[in-house]
């Protein structure tokens, strides 16, 4: 991280942006996150929190930037139905302006429902 904090970003911008994409490949989101600031790379910086499923710093950055919230709808809905959390994916989903994904949420618990005896 020294190295990618001493490159200058006027120079240095490609090299900058390979060090972002080398910690988050190895894990280190916050380094890559520093990396992406130091760009002002905003687009970069929310593919990273949505790729390491960091939502509650997605949703902030999301709401700083209103235009970004369409890269975070659709993910964190399938993030939440993988999750078991279908009530909240169903909201996510309609949010995200995919109503068809949220009828197949209910479709697929009603099924369950019927062939578990649960009604």
């Amino acid at each position: 991280m020294e190295i990618c904090k001493n490159l200058d970003k006027q120079k240095n911008t490609p090299d900058i942006e390979l060090c972002a994409l080398y910690f988050k490949k190895a894990g280190h989101h916050t380094f890559a996150k520093q990396a992406f600031l130091r760009l002002g790379d905003i687009k970069g910086l929310m593919k990273l929190h949505v790729d390491c499923q960091k939502w509650d710093e997605a949703q902030m950055l999301a709401k700083q930037n209103p235009g970004m919230e369409s890269m975070i709808n659709l993910p964190y809905a399938d993030w939440l139905s993988a999750n078991d959390r279908f009530d909240e994916a169903q909201e996510a989903y309609k949010k995200a302006n995919r109503p068809d994904l949220s009828l197949k949420i209910i479709e697929f618990l009603s099924q369950n429902a019927i062939s578990e005896k649960r009604f």
